[in-house]
């Protein structure tokens, strides 16, 4: 019987790894930002005397919380060491 030994496994690339929840990071800051939309499209319709100011400050502010979050997470990664 000519049984070869197994193979070990193949050495894996820290290059090309991605985190698999950095994949999903972009989508919701996008679902983030809809739903900010819809919120200030909804104060907007809804909003009553001043509708305008109203749906644009619950979109600007649904828009300061992606953005700031975004920088954070920017910033993390600049100073997370790289494996």
């Amino acid at each position: 019987m000519n049984e070869s030994p197994p193979k070990p496994p193949a050495p894996r690339s820290t290059a090309l790894a991605v985190n698999p929840t950095q994949q999903w990071i972009p989508w919701i800051m996008g679902g983030l930002l809809v739903w900010g939309a819809v919120l200030g499209l909804g104060a907007y319709l809804f909003g009553g005397e001043h509708a305008e100011i109203r749906g644009g400050i619950v979109f600007i502010c649904a828009l300061i919380f992606v953005s700031f979050w975004w920088m954070m997470l920017t910033a993390r990664s600049w100073r997370k060491p790289k494996l």
